[in-house]
């Protein structure tokens, strides 16, 4: 069960982030792929580890978008309008000097795109999910530590999905892909 949830999910990314690209391309960025995971060994201790460096090795955005005579910034791009709360973390260790990391939600059936600059989402969601797997007792007291002013949930997991801790994204506090380039990304262009 668990490797055709992977399989769905990562069809669904692929999916998600064929619709931002050119999104993003039609405004004359360059985009590259720059998430990757790192070896199994390193990725293993990784998940382990909620330091600053870890969260951002390992939840690296998903790519790198470009633009002549202005900047590169990170975009992170979410198929399920969930996202993983070490993830979370992540994107705003990279945000600590600035706007550098922005999240896409692109839920199925991938007919809309929502964007923000990670900080402008809300610093702790109101409730982390923590699904009640194999590590569930590593797992919530990690999430309360990362998540001291959330509401630590434990939820059941039944195999599908990654079964890491999750909250959805406040798509209410998102705007439209293009509206967000043209005020955001582009507002500070040289």
């Amino acid at each position: 069960m668990k490797n055709n949830s992977f399989h769905f999910r990562s069809k669904s990314h692929e999916k998600a982030v064929r619709m931002v690209v050119p999104i993003l391309r039609k405004y004359s960025f360059i985009v590259a792929p720059h998430g990757r995971e790192v070896n199994a060994k390193l990725e293993g201790l990784l998940d382990r580890q909620d330091d600053r460096c870890s969260l951002m090795v390992r939840y690296r955005p998903d790519l790198i978008a470009a633009k002549q005579s202005w900047r590169a910034c990170l975009c992170e791009v979410k198929a399920s309008g969930l996202i993983e709360a070490r993830a979370f973390r992540g994107l705003q260790e990279w945000n600590k000097g600035g706007d550098i990391a922005f999240i896409v939600s692109c839920p199925d059936p991938f007919n809309y795109a929502k964007a923000a600059w990670i900080d402008a989402l809300q610093p702790e969601p109101d409730t982390v999910r923590v699904p009640r797997r194999f590590d569930f007792d590593q797992q919530y007291p990690a999430i309360q530590k990362l998540f001291p002013q959330s509401d630590i949930k434990p939820v059941s997991y039944n195999g599908s999905g990654s079964g890491t801790p999750y909250f959805p994204l406040p798509e209410s506090l998102m705007r439209p892909l293009d509206k967000f380039i043209e005020e955001e990304l582009l507002a500070g262009a040289i």
